[in-house]
């Protein structure tokens, strides 16, 4: 799918990672982006949210074009409102309800789609809009690798932002799909509560 979501000349203070990554976050696999804001003043009130564009054919056989799905985002302070004082990872959990839930590695390069994400917020002190965009088709999106770590701490206890780690990535233990990832989790939680496995005789 050739893009037909680009993003505005005018939202350069605005930075989006060039790539997405997918990889696990805690007990998740996940969908993550990078962005940053450049501007000087302060940005609040953000909301990032996206879409996942395609084009399906349903069961009765209608081919819809540009079919488009809605695309959750959050960070560790939540999805609304964010306080954008710090770059942001985005991260999207691919879970039964995510478009991603069905693909692997192995053809995640074969799909046809685009991934476009948005960011509405206002500047501090002019109370200006801002509405900027990106998007990510399959080539755009590395499967089985995380950002490097961008906030670290000095030996005074300041924080200190390092951007040329801003779009790097490193290879991370990745299950090969979001479905195998689940089906495993879900055969862990039997197995700890005792379930039986019906793939084995159990004898009394």
């Amino acid at each position: 799918m050739a893009k037909i979501s680009l993003p505005k000349i005018r939202a350069k203070a605005i930075i989006f990672s060039k790539m997405a990554v997918i990889c696990t976050k805690q007990d998740a696999l996940c969908l993550k982006i990078r962005v940053a804001n450049l501007r000087k003043s302060l940005m609040i009130g953000t909301q990032i949210y996206g879409k996942f564009i395609k084009t399906t054919t349903t069961t009765e056989g209608e081919t819809i074009i540009m079919d488009q799905v809605n695309i959750d985002f959050s960070v560790e302070t939540g999805k609304d409102n964010l306080f954008f004082i710090s770059p942001l990872t985005l991260y999207h959990v691919i879970d039964k309800t995510s478009p991603f839930f069905k693909m692997a590695v192995d053809t995640f390069q074969n799909q046809d789609f685009e991934l476009v994400v948005f960011m509405d917020s206002v500047a501090e002190y002019t109370s200006f809009s801002c509405h900027v965009r990106t998007s990510y088709i399959p080539k755009e999106i590395i499967w089985g690798y995380q950002f490097l770590p961008i906030i670290s701490r000095n030996k005074a206890g300041k924080y200190r932002i390092d951007f040329s780690n801003f779009a790097k990535v490193m290879p991370t233990e990745t299950p090969h799909c979001a479905q195998c990832f689940h089906n495993e989790k879900a055969h862990h939680r039997n197995s700890s509560a005792g379930m039986d496995n019906e793939g084995f005789d159990c004898d009394l």
